[in-house]
C-alpha cells in the first residue's frame, strides 16, 4: 500500500511539474524565430518578449537630471546615483526594430528601452550598445542609452530576449472537415 501511495505521490509530482513548466517555458529569440514569424507574416511588436536574468542599469546623475530619474536614487562618495533594475522574466513589448536588432521597452515609457542585437548564427538576441556592440562583462562596464542618459551594465550584461512559442501566432494553420463523398 505505501509503495502504491508514493508512486502515486511522485508520478503527482512528475505531473505537475511537468505542467507547470510548459506553461511558463520560454525559449530564447533567435533569428531563426524572427524568421519564422516574419514568414507567417506577424509582427514583432505583436509578440510578448522577456529578459532571462535580471538587469542592472547604473547612472551617475546631476541634480538637473535628478527629476526625471524614474529608479532608486542613492548618494555615493558624494554623486548621486540612479539604478534601474529590470527583474527576470520581466515583460516587455518591441518598439522598434531593424533586421539585426530590436528595442524593447519593459516600461510604460517607450523612450526607456534596450537594444538586443541578433546575428546570423541563429543566437540568442543580447544586449547591445547603440552601435550594436554586444555588452559582455569581460569587456568592463559597458554603456548603453536608457532614456536620455548613459547607463552602465551592472548586471545582467550578458541576459538574452526571451519569447513564449506560441505555434498559433508563429505559422499558418489551415484545416476543414471532410464530409465524405457518396456514389450517385
Amino acid at each position: 500500500m505505501k509503495k502504491l501511495l508514493f508512486s502515486y505521490l511522485g508520478a503527482m509530482a512528475v505531473g505537475s511539474c511537468m505542467l507547470f513548466s510548459s506553461c511558463s517555458s520560454t525559449s530564447k529569440f533567435t533569428q531563426a524565430y524572427r524568421e519564422k514569424i516574419e514568414a507567417a507574416g506577424g509582427d514583432l511588436k505583436d509578440i510578448q518578449f522577456y529578459n532571462n536574468e535580471k538587469i542592472v542599469l547604473q547612472s551617475t546623475i546631476s541634480s538637473t537630471q535628478m527629476a526625471t530619474a524614474k529608479g532608486k536614487i542613492k548618494i555615493k562618495e558624494g554623486k548621486m546615483v540612479e539604478t534601474i533594475t529590470i527583474p527576470k522574466k520581466t515583460p516587455g513589448v518591441c518598439i522598434q526594430d531593424n533586421g539585426n536588432w530590436v528595442l524593447i521597452s519593459f516600461d510604460t515609457d517607450d523612450s526607456l528601452n534596450i537594444r538586443f542585437w541578433g546575428d546570423k548564427a541563429k543566437t540568442a538576441y543580447k544586449i547591445a550598445d547603440q552601435e550594436g556592440w554586444l555588452v559582455f562583462k569581460e569587456k568592463g562596464l559597458q554603456e548603453i542609452n536608457y532614456g536620455e542618459n548613459l547607463y552602465q551594465v551592472m548586471e545582467g550584461s550578458n541576459a538574452d530576449l526571451m519569447i513564449k512559442p506560441d505555434e498559433k501566432s508563429s505559422s499558418q494553420k489551415a484545416s476543414r472537415k471532410v464530409k465524405g463523398r457518396k456514389l450517385m
